[in-house]
């Protein structure tokens, strides 16, 4: 055989090997994606020393019976309302941990046949209660005045008149509220009361700021109000000029600054500088305004009536008979790239007047990870 006969068998052969090689392979990235569904209680086999999806369905299926059969539930007469406290979590890890609280939560309203009761604690929901609440009160607001002014026009001051009483409106008084427009609420109860009258009121065009420019001659008596918050806050927050640059605000607010104020609406922006700027915020309280008819020569105050006019946004829990709490814990050790984790997690039943637990259940599990020596 030549030398280049064996030069070609030679290269033949390597081309064919290459060939077989290249086809056997499967290019990076070509693997076709595919998705299993699991149930949750299944193993995904990902690894993980730490709470399975399966171990938060076991907590909430083994504890819920034991809750139910708690003497403080299981003979109540009424339905015993729980308040959910943040779960507490004292591992390494990061996880959503209300999500056991959630399961259990879920576990227990679809058992307890109408015995417990919960309260909705997130803030989306806080929010949109409150949007309502306001916008059903506002609704209200024309129904109270009119009920306002029934109660006037049916009081003996007016009823007993020999002719008709001449009132005139004083700009009510505004304490510590924002938000709320204390001339257009005197505006229409005096539109009210004047539908009401039959003639026997008659008031006066102008608003007086202080009623010192009516004589007694030409008024009897002076229209106003003076609104105010059930709040023993002052509602007020004083922002240093640090935090005063880039702010925005979420609503409307008065600003106080050294030399004057300023209305700043909802979602503007600015920066302030030099200065110490002081804000008050719409309280979180129910509102009411006093309506007051004052004598023009002696002073006193002759009729009020007090009045309801926004209601304050609670979240109930004011009413819970018991707390649902929690925490998680866990024991970790490491040595040579593998890890062993030891995690305890507990719930209990509080009565908050005694701050007694009437009940504990736990849940415990370890779990420990081999690393390859890849990992090591």
């Amino acid at each position: 055989m030549t030398v280049k006969l064996k030069q070609s068998c030679i290269l033949i052969s390597f081309l064919m090997i290459a060939g077989c090689l290249t086809g056997c392979a499967t290019p990076i990235g070509t693997q076709t994606s595919h998705t299993r569904i699991l149930s949750p209680d299944e193993a995904d086999n990902i690894g993980g020393s730490f709470l399975e999806s399966s171990d938060i369905r076991t907590i909430a299926s083994r504890m819920c019976p034991e809750i139910l059969s708690v003497p403080e539930i299981a003979n109540a007469e009424a339905p015993v309302r729980v308040a959910i406290a943040p779960m507490q979590n004292s591992t390494c890890y990061i996880f959503d941990k209300d999500i056991l609280s959630r399961k259990l939560r879920s576990e227990l309203a679809k058992y307890a046949n109408g015995r417990v009761r919960f309260f909705s604690q997130n803030q989306g929901g806080q929010r949109m209660r409150k949007m309502i609440i306001n916008e059903q009160d506002e609704d209200m607001w024309e129904k109270t005045l009119a009920s306002a002014a029934d109660v006037l026009v049916a009081s003996r001051l007016i009823s007993n008149a020999a002719k008709p009483v001449k009132v005139r409106l004083i700009a009510p008084k505004n304490v510590n509220l924002t938000d709320m427009n204390a001339d257009s609420f005197m505006i229409m109860l005096r539109s009210a009361i004047l539908e009401k009258a039959g003639g026997k009121i008659s008031f006066l065009s102008s608003i007086s700021n202080d009623g010192k420019t009516d004589t007694n001659k030409n008024v009897d008596y002076w229209l106003t109000g003076e609104f105010f918050a059930e709040s023993i806050s002052n509602e007020e927050l004083q922002k240093s000029d640090a935090s005063i640059i880039g702010w925005t605000i979420n609503q409307s607010e008065h600003i106080n600054l050294n030399k004057g104020s300023l209305l700043l609406d909802k979602g503007s922006s600015g920066m302030v500088t030099g200065t110490t700027v002081k804000t008050k915020k719409k309280p979180n309280a129910a509102k009411r305004l006093s309506v007051l008819l004052i004598d023009a020569k002696t002073q006193n105050i002759a009729f009020s009536k007090l009045l309801k006019m926004e209601n304050k946004v609670k979240t109930g829990l004011g009413r819970a008979d018991i707390i649902l709490t929690g925490d998680v814990k866990g024991l970790h050790k490491a040595a040579g790239g593998n890890r062993s984790d030891y995690i305890l997690v507990t719930f209990q039943l509080v009565d908050y007047r005694t701050n007694e637990i009437l009940w504990e259940g736990e849940y415990e599990t370890k779990k420990v990870t081999n690393r390859s020596a890849v990992y090591k």
